[in-house]
């Protein structure tokens, strides 16, 4: 098995690679997925998981998770 890559890594794209959508929930969750990928991908890889779950419990205690189709979902299971 050839060895990890624990650098963080230099080039990722951030302008121009998110579709354009007209849902304003929509483009919230575009722009958290690339803010996690930026942020994941800018720190070395023993760092990176550490990263993503900020970005993802920041989204998802966010108002478009809450009220968007994870809320519904979250709610009707809650409520059973």
């Amino acid at each position: 098995m050839r060895p990890h890559d624990e650098r963080a890594l230099e080039g990722v794209p951030s302008d121009g690679v998110l579709s354009v959508s007209d849902s304003p929930a929509t483009r919230a969750a575009k722009e958290a997925i690339m803010q996690s990928i930026q942020g994941s991908c800018g720190v070395p890889l023993s760092e990176a998981l550490d990263v993503q779950a900020r970005h993802s419990a920041g989204f998802t205690v966010g108002s478009f998770c809450r009220e968007g189709g994870i809320g519904a979902e979250r709610r009707r299971t809650m409520a059973g």
